[in-house]
C-alpha cells in the first residue's frame, strides 16, 4: 500500500476504525475512505477482507453495498430476485440500526 503524504511532507498515521456490524462483518473507516469488511482467522491471526467498494460517506457505502450485494444474487427468476433483495434489505436495515447505535455511544 502507498504511504499516503501530506503537503508539508510528513506521513498520515494510517490508522483505522472498526465498528463490529454483525457477527464476522464490520465498518472500516480510515481518514479518506470507509467500507465493509469480513473477518476470518487465518492460523490464529485475525484478517479483515474487504467485501465492498471504498467509500467516502456513509450514504454511498450502504447504496453501493446494496447494489453489490443485488449483483451477486443471481436469481434465475423475478420472485428469486425479490426474495434475496428482502433480505438484503433486512440486513441493511439491521447493519444501518447497529451503525447508528454505535455512534450514537460514541458522540
Amino acid at each position: 500500500m502507498a504511504k499516503r503524504v501530506k503537503k508539508d511532507g510528513t506521513e498520515y498515521a494510517d490508522r483505522q476504525v472498526r465498528i463490529s456490524l454483525t457477527k464476522n462483518r464490520c465498518l472500516c473507516k480510515d481518514a479518506f475512505q470507509m467500507w465493509i469488511a469480513r473477518e476470518r482467522k487465518v492460523k490464529g491471526e485475525t484478517q479483515y477482507e474487504r467485501i465492498s467498494g471504498y467509500y467516502t460517506t456513509f450514504e454511498s457505502l450502504l447504496d453501493g453495498f446494496i447494489r453489490e450485494q443485488g449483483k451477486k444474487t443471481g436469481g434465475e427468476d423475478l420472485e428469486s430476485a425479490l426474495t434475496e433483495f428482502s433480505k438484503l434489505e433486512k440486513d441493511m436495515r439491521r447493519i444501518a440500526k447497529t451503525i447508528g447505535k454505535e455512534l450514537d455511544e460514541r458522540v
